[in-house]
């Protein structure tokens, strides 16, 4: 496992508040660190895109409103993501509390839906996959 104290973890950990592009997570890991975690504008992207190689975040398409002459991408979580998050987010319970966090961790509402659907679709491909295997002509 990463460092539970690194701005990869504290970005992961900040994305299970929701999805939001650099300069949201940016103002979002400063306040809920209150002030203590303020990566610079310019180590977040770079972290992104590392963290999308890994399968662990990925791009919502961008924003139709410009802000600064430029369109806001997202980022959000992936399944991978979301279990990388909880074992960090564990792992920090148990170091800080002596305990694991509970499983009502600070996913919300639209989080908890996108990975019921992603895991949803994912048996779905695996049956769908299965089955080409099998007949290939019926597919």
């Amino acid at each position: 496992m990463a460092s539970l104290l690194s701005s990869r973890a504290a970005t992961l950990l900040a994305l299970r508040h929701g999805p939001a592009c650099g300069l949201d997570l940016v103002a979002r890991l400063s306040r809920l660190s209150a002030g203590k975690v303020c990566p610079a504008e310019g180590s977040v992207y770079p972290l992104l895109g590392r963290l999308e190689g890994e399968g662990l975040v990925r791009k919502l398409p961008a924003r139709t409103r410009r802000e600064r002459g430029r369109a806001r991408v997202d980022y959000e979580l992936t399944v991978a993501g979301v279990r990388v998050s909880d074992g960090l987010r564990e792992a920090l319970g148990s170091m800080v509390f002596g305990r694991p966090f509970g499983p009502d961790g600070a996913l919300d509402e639209r989080m908890q839906e996108r990975v019921r659907t992603a895991a949803a679709l994912s048996r779905f491909t695996v049956r769908l996959r299965r089955r080409t295997q099998r007949d290939p002509e019926k597919a």
